[in-house]
């Protein structure tokens, strides 16, 4: 064993990164000899080797692209021609590469993402002509009727149009909704709040049968209160009878309620409105009778409030009178999301109607305001001229009989009139310790003016 290993020309064919195997590959560019994936990931870090003959990134100048031409002579024309130039063989392959990459990376992204591109007709949406409008704010909204329930569709490719499965069934001829149920459920203390969304919700099911037949068992346990009842041995001890009676109860005893968002007729912008109505007639009045005239944003959405109740299998029925909301309405939280609950929709439209007219009054209070502040503001600009008016006469008068007594004082005294030009400092004002001259012969007018 030691002799072979002292052998030098065993040595040779040994790895030269690891010193241990024997080598069964060589580095590309400075021909190392490796022997598995991980001594090449060593050398390349080791070394700063690419195992790369050339690299397809790297410039090269047309003079040194040339000394790379392997040329060959035709013996028949007798000129030498360039036969290959494994630098430009090596670009034109890195482009292959890349255009090949190109591709894969676009058809994966087109298979990977197929509900984010539209496709087909985008007048279109299940079968129904999309409706268009622009808001004020220049923002084009898209709606399609669905049953008699205007529905507008979010942006495509946005987690609520994913979700989104109301079609119509060609076999059962029947149309089915995708129904999100928001749950407040108030167990003693405890409170649950839950949001479910199921599909295939068919219209001519009442509420009653869609919480019986579509909740999960599971859901409906918990929101229900229903713990006391788990039979443990069997499986199926929430059956479909033990539903309708739980319901049953809860309902007789107004301790279920059901509410939907009521969305204004007029819309401008998709607009998450803080509304809604209680449903009458839980066990009677059909889906498709609900949804007729009514707005939604993509599918329904109902929010179900349980009151705090314990189901008791052999308590004797007895009916309770259903609450009725005052037309001020009923706040209600439901997690995150904070309703104003009315008993129907003629409240809102009450209340909107009032706020209307509220609002026309304090608009007209603001407007008659205004007018009275211009009008005393008129008045008082009215006041200042006449008073600047009468200041005017006033000094206009004063003025004239300066005038006139100033006119009549020079006739009087026959003063000159460039004596009206001379200026108030004179030097004929003397001190009290300066003696008065007598005046002269040729200043006769001066004394007769100063005495």
């Amino acid at each position: 064993m030691d002799e072979n290993t002292s052998d030098p020309a065993i040595q040779i064919l040994k790895c030269e990164v690891c010193h241990e195997i024997a080598y069964k590959y060589k580095c590309s560019k400075c021909l190392l000899k490796y022997c598995s994936l991980n001594c090449l990931k060593e050398h390349k870090t080791n070394d700063n080797c690419s195992n790369m003959l050339y690299d397809p990134l790297e410039y090269i100048s047309n003079k040194e692209l040339k000394k790379f031409d392997i040329k060959r002579e035709n013996k028949e024309s007798k000129k030498t021609e360039v036969q290959t130039n494994h630098v430009v063989k090596r670009d034109y392959e890195y482009l292959l590469t890349m255009d090949r990459q190109l591709q894969l990376a676009k058809s994966d992204f087109k298979q990977n993402n197929k509900q984010l591109l539209p496709s087909g007709n985008p007048n279109v949406y299940n079968n129904r002509t999309v409706n268009k409008f622009l808001t004020d704010n220049g923002m084009e909204l898209k709606f399609i009727m669905q049953r008699g329930c205007r529905c507008f569709l979010m942006p495509f490719g946005s987690s609520k149009n994913k979700r989104n499965r109301s079609r119509y069934d060609n076999k059962q001829k029947k149309f089915y909704w995708t129904i999100e149920w928001v749950v407040l459920s108030n167990n003693g203390s405890e409170q649950i709040n839950k949001t479910m969304i199921i599909d295939r919700c068919f219209e001519d099911m009442n509420i009653i049968d869609l919480i019986r037949y579509k909740w999960p068992k599971q859901d409906f346990k918990e929101c229900f209160n229903l713990n006391h009842l788990e039979d443990t041995e069997n499986m199926n001890w929430l059956n479909v009878e033990l539903k309708a009676n739980v319901l049953e109860q809860y309902l007789d005893q107004d301790k279920m309620h059901v509410y939907m968002k009521k969305f204004p007729n007029k819309m401008n912008n998709i607009l998450d409105t803080k509304d809604a109505i209680k449903l009458q007639n839980l066990n009677t009045t059909l889906l498709s009778d609900i949804l007729n005239s009514n707005t939604c944003i993509e599918f329904p959405s109902f929010y179900v409030k349980i009151d705090d109740h314990k189901y008791v299998e052999s308590a004797e029925p007895s009916i309770v009178k259903n609450k009725v909301i005052d037309g001020n309405g009923e706040l209600i939280n439901f997690g995150n999301t904070n309703l104003n609950v009315y008993e129907s929709a003629e409240d809102i439209e009450k209340r909107d109607q009032q706020i209307i007219l509220e609002k026309q009054r304090m608009e007209e209070e603001i407007k008659a305001r205004k007018e009275k502040e211009e009008q005393e503001l008129k008045a008082e600009q009215i006041l200042q001229q006449n008073q600047l008016k009468q200041k005017r006469m006033l000094s206009f008068q004063q003025n004239s009989v300066i005038k006139k007594q100033k006119i009549a004082h020079k006739q009087s005294s026959n003063i000159p009139d460039f004596h009206e030009k001379e200026s108030s400092d004179s030097d004929d004002i003397t001190s009290e310790d300066e003696e008065v001259k007598p005046p002269s012969t040729s200043n006769s007018l001066a004394a007769k003016l100063f005495g």
